[in-house]
């Protein structure tokens, strides 16, 4: 089944497009890795984002958020503090 997604661009903290998120129904703990697993521990939950149609929109949050664990929008904290880090 393919969603419509078109309808996406949103006001700010209107969060409707996690309804289409690829993650919905996955365990937690898949994008919050132990620490000790490293970068390695964030695969799965990357191979998941890979696939999202909301993969930007969600980066886009969790980098307007400030959100400082956990994979989101494919992207790991410390490849978000890059991209914030460029961003400045």
């Amino acid at each position: 089944m393919t969603r419509n997604t078109d309808n996406l661009s949103t006001p700010a903290g209107d969060n409707r497009w996690q309804d289409y998120a690829a993650c919905r129904g996955e365990p937690i703990d898949v994008f919050y890795p132990d620490r000790s697993d490293g970068m390695s521990g964030y695969r799965d939950a990357r191979q998941i984002c890979r696939q999202c149609p909301v993969r930007a929109e969600c980066l886009t949050a969790a980098l307007k958020q400030g959100e400082r664990y956990g994979c989101w929008g494919g992207m790991s904290p410390r490849q978000r503090r890059r991209v914030q880090a460029r961003a400045s």
